[in-house]
C-alpha cells in the first residue's frame, strides 16, 4: 500500500488498481519463471542475515518453475 498521497498518484498514473487482488497470472506471465529471495530478517522461509568478527552470512532461495528445481544457498562476505 502506498505509505503517501504522493505514492498513491504514482501508482495510479502506473494503472495501478489498488482496490484489485492480483493474483499469480496477473503478476507472472508465461511459464519459465524464476523467484530469488534472499533473508534479512529471520523467519519460518529463511534465515536473517548473521554477522560475524569476519563478515556476514546470508541464506538465499532461489526457484525455477522450468527445470522444478529448488536450490537453498548460504553465502558469505
Amino acid at each position: 500500500m502506498p505509505r503517501n498521497q504522493e505514492e498513491r498518484e504514482k501508482f495510479k498514473a502506473d494503472g495501478i488498481d489498488l482496490q484489485r487482488v492480483y493474483r499469480t497470472d496477473d503478476l507472472v506471465k508465461g511459464n519459465d519463471v524464476s523467484f530469488a529471495a534472499t533473508g534479512i530478517t529471520s523467519g519460518d522461509l529463511l534465515d536473517g542475515v548473521q554477522y560475524f568478527g569476519w563478515g556476514a552470512r546470508t541464506s538465499s532461495l532461489m526457484m525455477r518453475s522450468h527445470s522444478g528445481t529448488v536450490p537453498l544457498y548460504s553465502g558469505t562476505s
